[in-house]
């Protein structure tokens, strides 16, 4: 057995579950109760709806570059959309949509949140609400500006907790440190006295390598977003 293997293994393992327990298991604060219900309307005018032309749904985060029918269409078109989340615990909530080629609008409980205009390029616009526990009922608009320059409209949306890019980079980080941990832990039990010198120094710089580049990525990464 390698002691000095062992050590730094357990080491980085014991890091790693730190990192993951604290950053890993979050409980949710919110949860979406169905897909977003889509209506299609031809846009004859800037900001005017005209007729329906169609329904679809939408996942509750949703990235559509092009909005496929603005390019099986050759007017202007615009999407209304609704959904309801379920509120588990008074929290801020933060929202964000991108556009291109229109005007992009969230509304939560009939109060405009986002009005976001992009006639190119791409937009976008981030904003963090505070919502009461309870159903809250939420609207996605978007319609192309008149006249249309160019077919690949661009709507989406998404929303997370505040922080939660951070959280979820940092639970990879511990994921990757405890493998690399059971890794060293493992390799420290095969090693023995016909081991090439060389080898068994080689080995440990490549375990704290990899330590250090972890550490230091997620770490940074963290720190800059």
């Amino acid at each position: 057995m390698r002691k000095d293997y062992l050590i730094i293994g357990l080491i980085i393992l014991v890091i790693g579950i730190i990192t993951e327990v604290g950053f890993g298991f979050q409980f949710k604060s919110f949860e979406a109760t169905k897909n977003w219900q889509v209506t299609y309307y031809i846009v004859p005018e800037s900001g005017i709806w005209g007729d329906d032309i169609g329904t679809d749904t939408f996942p509750i985060n949703f990235n559509y570059d092009p909005l496929n029918i603005a390019t099986e269409r050759t007017e202007a078109i615009g999407f209304k959309s609704n959904t309801e989340i379920n509120v588990l615990k008074d929290t801020n909530i933060e929202f964000s949509i991108v556009a291109d080629d229109g005007v992009i609008r969230l509304i939560i409980d009939g109060e405009v949140l986002i009005n976001l205009e992009a006639p190119d390029p791409d937009k976008e616009e981030t904003s963090a609400k505070f919502l009461t526990v309870g159903a809250h009922f939420l609207e996605v608009q978007y319609y192309q500006l008149v006249p249309v320059l160019e077919d690949d409209a661009h709507a989406s949306f998404r929303m997370l907790m505040p922080g939660e890019e951070q959280r979820t980079l940092l639970s990879s980080g511990g994921i990757s440190l405890i493998l690399t941990g059971v890794y060293t832990t493992l390799i420290s039990q095969k090693r023995n006295k016909s081991q090439p010198k060389n080898q068994v120094q080689k080995d440990i710089i490549y375990v704290i390598f990899i330590f250090i580049y972890l550490f230091i990525t997620f770490y940074t990464l963290l720190f800059l977003l």
